[in-house]
């Protein structure tokens, strides 16, 4: 084989693993960044889900300090429901027991 021919045929074999080199890292470079768009996509809706979380969180809290004082009102009324009944049950006369000053007229 002449050497020109095999000078010509190692440059080709050269620019041709060099161009396969140069698309591979273009390819890779691509997914690369197509998977770092995935996670800040990923930590957006993590970031919301926490936030998210955060706000049920507090609104729970708030409503079990809620149902706590309403619970603690109804307890309260039941008593006097309780000492009203037995005011009519002994056969008192007006005027009824005093309202309790823990609870709200």
């Amino acid at each position: 084989m002449p050497e020109w021919l095999t000078t010509a045929l190692i440059g080709l074999a050269v620019a041709i693993v060099g161009s396969g080199g140069v698309w591979l890292g273009a390819f890779s470079s691509g997914r690369a960044a197509k998977k770092t768009g995935e996670n800040v996509l990923i930590d957006q809706l993590q970031e919301e889900l926490y936030r998210y979380r955060i706000a049920a969180d507090a609104r729970a809290t708030a409503q079990d300090e809620r149902m706590t004082r309403l619970d603690g009102l109804v307890d309260g009324y039941r008593s006097y429901v309780h000492v009203l009944r037995a005011h009519i049950y002994d056969g008192k006369n007006p005027p009824p027991p005093e309202w309790p000053e823990s609870l709200p007229r």
